[in-house]
């Protein structure tokens, strides 16, 4: 779903919480997406190519921060899991912590804070949408959720809004675009898509293969312009003459780069041609079966323990013999990624 979701809105970045993951890492998706974890493996973000430098910024137990540049400035993303029976206290330290450490630079959280407040449309309020209102005012943060949002959480008759997005200031809140997407996501979540508009353009350059040489000659061929270069540097006065400059510089560099070597091609979404509606039906049922293991005790327990496990072992013979690790795609997980980040340059 995520590759689906991928093609149809070109995200910059998914922010996951209960994702799937194998050795600290997300699986399931293309090896050209980058993938943070928290340390609990609670709460992910994952970056697409178009993500700008996108870097890791901090891994706390139930958070997971990364870096990127958005209109040649620093932004922050954050991506949170709260489970609904640990102490909420200990994920508002968390996020109190890195927003006091990223020195008043631009930031959004999202995550599943399994909170209830009347302020995100529950009709009644617990102590964890009370603590998460006094956090979000004492921060000053601006909460996105639309006020006739569809619930984020529908799971037989019960439904919800646990999924939050939030930002730093007003002048951000007020060129994003939050809405809950009602396509099929096959999990509990619904997808909820966050846009970020702006009008200021950003440069994006190409990848190329330099590994096989031509070194020399990009040397000759740049060799030429270092001196008008040079003097631009020495005639910037002022920021904004200083970024043009660097902007110059970044164009000539390219513009010789495309003269000698070749461009890399990575390919945004690969297509997946094994997936279909058996494996589907199959990961479904591993999946209800995992919720029944989660919720029972005793001897049910031990009973749903047994199958899930005969089940799991099951897929993974049947994926050897199709030459297809199916382990990773058909083992249980409890929701899929549910928010998605995009942004427009």
């Amino acid at each position: 779903m995520l590759l689906k979701a991928a093609k149809q809105h070109q995200p910059d970045s998914f922010l996951v919480q209960e994702p799937h993951g194998k050795d600290g890492k997300i699986v399931g998706i293309p090896k050209c997406w980058k993938s943070w974890l928290s340390k609990s493996g609670k709460a992910g973000i994952i970056a697409l190519p178009t993500c700008s430098i996108p870097v890791a910024l901090s891994e706390k137990e139930n958070t997971i921060a990364i870096k990127i540049t958005k209109n040649s400035k620093a932004f922050t993303i954050i991506s949170s899991y709260s489970s609904p029976y640990p102490n909420f206290r200990e994920i508002l330290d968390e996020l109190t912590d890195l927003t006091t450490n990223i020195n008043g630079e631009e930031y959004l959280i999202g995550g599943d804070f399994n909170a209830h407040s009347q302020r995100w449309f529950y009709r009644d309020e617990d102590s964890r949408g009370k603590q998460l209102q006094e956090f979000i005012a004492e921060k000053h943060i601006f909460l996105l959720n639309s006020s006739d949002s569809s619930p984020t959480f529908e799971h037989n008759k019960r439904q919800g809004w646990p999924d939050l997005t939030m930002v730093c200031s007003h002048s951000l809140a007020a060129i994003c675009e939050w809405d809950v997407l009602e396509e099929e996501s096959y999990s509990d979540h619904k997808f909820v898509k966050i846009c970020i508009n702006s009008n200021i353009s950003s440069l994006s350059f190409a990848r190329f293969k330099t590994a096989h040489g031509g070194h020399c000659k990009f040397v000759n061929l740049f060799k030429s312009k270092v001196q008008a270069l040079r003097n631009l540097i020495s005639n910037s006065s002022n920021e904004e003459e200083l970024n043009e400059t660097t902007r110059t510089i970044q164009l000539e560099i390219h513009i010789t780069c495309k003269q000698v070597y070749k461009i890399k091609r990575n390919p945004l979404i690969p297509n997946v041609t094994w997936w279909n509606r058996d494996l589907q039906i199959k990961k479904q049922e591993l999946k209800a079966l995992a919720r029944r293991l989660q919720k029972s005790r005793g001897e049910d327990r031990i009973h749903y323990k047994i199958v899930l496990s005969k089940k799991e072992l099951c897929s993974r013979k049947q994926s050897k013999e199709h030459h297809v690790d199916l382990g990773d795609c058909c083992a249980p997980t409890h929701k899929l990624p549910t928010e998605l980040h995009t942004g427009q340059h």
